[in-house]
This record gives structure tokens, C-alpha cells and sequence, in this order.
């Protein structure tokens, strides 16, 4: 019995120490978990954050600038401007009253182009009406064949269809003078010529028909010169911009003269800390 008893109290006495250990061993683990979590509690409740976050990042990226100015960049300013004046001024947060003006300028130019344009489409169209009244084709080949003339062998020919180019030679070229209605009242007269071999007389017709050509073309020209001020206008829109988008960032990095960036530093394979950098300019 004493030998049974005995052998019962060496078995318990070698296995103590291994408990003890384990023992030990958790509770160690025991007190790391619960000083990660309190440390973790604290540093939450100082920065007013309930969420547990076992990382200590403080909210922050791992590299992150907490005092980065507003950067604009100037190529986008410069495009944007491109697209429509004042766009990029806006972005840039310039003056309100520039942006204003730049579009303002972008809008009095087209409402002056299609003023324009229509108005001389207009006067194009009452110079047509015109010279296909006092104008015959049939007159003027006719013409040609009585004086064994071949247009091919005169200095131009008249095009197949009406198009601009036809309106144009038959009032501005003297070869076509014979399809003028008013041409056919004094022949003679409309032929004298100067010692240059010009015509010195022009049928009444024919010189209202100039006119009419003229205004209308005048009013075409006009127009087409306010797509030129809308180009030039969205191009200083632009270089503006970009300029303004310079001198913004310009500004604010002279003005941040702290700089306080972080990031996480690990010191174990599953474990980091936060490291705060400080740096200011004299």
C-alpha cells in the first residue's frame, strides 16, 4: 500500500512543474492581451475614437501629410479653360467676377457670330434672287457664239451649277457682261474700253449686283472674325488659369512652412507603431 502511495505522490510531484509552466505561460499571454487592449483603450478614448484598432495608426494613412495645401494643377486649369473660359478659373478659385467675364466674353462672341452669319446669309440669298433675274446663261453663250468667242479659250469658265464660285464671276469678271439685262440697252456703249483694254462703262445692273455681293460678304466676314475672338478668348482663358493655378500652390507652400507627416513603423512580423516626422521650413 505504502509502495502504491508513493509511487502516486512521484508521479503528481514530476507533473507540477509542466502545469506550473502552461500555468505561466498563460498567464503571461493573459496580461500582453490585456495590455494591448488597454493600451489600445487609451489611446482610443484620447483620440475620441470608439472603434478597437489593435494598429495604432491614429486614423491616419500609412503616409499621410496633415497639413497638404489644396494643390491645382496648372495643365488642368489650362484645359479646362480650353473647354469652356472660366472653367479653369473656377477650379483655381480665382475671382468669381473673372470667371464671369471670361464666359460672358465666350457668350457675346457667338450670339455675335450667328447675329452676323445670318444676317449676311440673308443678303446672300436677296444677291442670288438678284442676279438669277437680271442674269441669263442663255443670253451670255448666245453672246459668245454671235462674236465666234469659245469660252474654253476665254480666261475663265462658268461652272456647271450655281454655286459660289458662279454668283462670284458673273459680277466680277467683265467677260460675262453680255448676260446683263441692262447690257443689251446701249451694246456700244458698255463695250468702250480704256487705253488698257478695260471696260470704262459697267451696266447699272451689274454694279448693284457688286454691292449687294459685297455687303453680304462683308457680313460673312464678320462673323467668321468672332470664331477668331472666341479661339483667342479661351486661349487667354487658359493661359490664365494656368498662371492663377501657379500662383495659388505658389502661395501655399510659402505659407506652410510645417510640415507633420506619419507612418507606420514595424517592429515585429505582425505588430507596428506610429512614427511622427516634424518638419518646418526657416
Amino acid at each position: 500500500m505504502k509502495k502504491v502511495l508513493l509511487s502516486i505522490m512521484a508521479v503528481a510531484l514530476l507533473s507540477m512543474p509542466a502545469v506550473a509552466y502552461d500555468m505561466e505561460n498563460s498567464q503571461i499571454e493573459l496580461e500582453i492581451q490585456s495590455l494591448r487592449s488597454g493600451g489600445t483603450e487609451y489611446v482610443n478614448a484620447f483620440t475620441g475614437d470608439d472603434k478597437v484598432d489593435d494598429d495604432f495608426s491614429f486614423g491616419f494613412d500609412q503616409e499621410e501629410d496633415i497639413y497638404e495645401y489644396d494643390f491645382k494643377s496648372p495643365r488642368k486649369a489650362f484645359v479646362y479653360s480650353l473647354i469652356v473660359p472660366g472653367w479653369g478659373q473656377r477650379y483655381t478659385k480665382s475671382s468669381v467676377l473673372k470667371s464671369l467675364l471670361f464666359l460672358g466674353i465666350e457668350a457675346g462672341m457667338w450670339m455675335g457670330y450667328f447675329d452676323y452669319h445670318n444676317e449676311g446669309g440673308k443678303l446672300e440669298d436677296e444677291f442670288q434672287d438678284y442676279a438669277n433675274t437680271y442674269w441669263d446663261e442663255d443670253t451670255y453663250r448666245t453672246w459668245l457664239a454671235d462674236n465666234n468667242l469659245d469660252e474654253e479659250d476665254l480666261t475663265h469658265q462658268l461652272p456647271d451649277s450655281k454655286s459660289q464660285q458662279y454668283y462670284e464671276m458673273i459680277g466680277k469678271y467683265d467677260q460675262f457682261r453680255a448676260g446683263w439685262e441692262e447690257y443689251w440697252n446701249d451694246p456700244d456703249y458698255y463695250e468702250q474700253e480704256d487705253s488698257l483694254g478695260n471696260l470704262i462703262n459697267i451696266t447699272a445692273d451689274r454694279d448693284d449686283y457688286e454691292d449687294q455681293r459685297r455687303d453680304a460678304n462683308d457680313k460673312l466676314d464678320q462673323a467668321n472674325n468672332f470664331i477668331i475672338y472666341a479661339m483667342l478668348n479661351h486661349l487667354l482663358s487658359a493661359f490664365d488659369s494656368a498662371l492663377a493655378a501657379k500662383r495659388h500652390n505658389k502661395k501655399e507652400s510659402e505659407a506652410m512652412w510645417l510640415s507633420v507627416n506619419t507612418e507606420m513603423k514595424k517592429y515585429s512580423a505582425t505588430e507596428s507603431i506610429p512614427i511622427i516626422r516634424l518638419s518646418y521650413r526657416f
